[in-house]
């Protein structure tokens, strides 16, 4: 069951830690709402690209483990050149691009002080 209570600015601390308020509620969390939408911007761009990117991987991981192989010269020239194209877009799999931008933005994976 939720319990509400009504109270003062100055009645707040008794109900949430200082440290858990920002400076216009008197407290002493500082927090920036232009720097948070630009981080979750940023984070969201992230995810969806690491995301689109592993979905790629997973439908190239099924295509290469499908046993089928061509009963023909031409069908056999047709999936060797399809295995380089799927090659070369692995290759050029933007993988270490996604970690740099991992790894540059260490707030991705922050977890809120206890």
């Amino acid at each position: 069951m939720i319990k509400t209570a009504l109270t003062s600015l100055d009645g707040l601390s008794k109900f949430i830690d200082l440290g858990q308020l920002t400076s216009d509620l008197g407290g002493s969390f500082n927090y920036d709402h232009s720097k948070w939408i630009n981080m979750r911007m940023a984070l969201e761009k992230f995810l969806y690209e690491a995301s689109s990117l592993l979905a790629k991987l997973e439908e190239i991981q099924d295509g290469l483990d499908r046993e089928d192989f061509a009963d023909t010269l031409e069908g056999l020239k047709d999936q060797i050149k399809h295995n380089q194209h799927v090659k070369k877009w692995i290759i050029k799999a933007p993988v270490e691009v996604l970690q740099e931008e991992g790894e540059k933005n260490p707030q991705y994976d922050k977890k809120p002080e206890p």
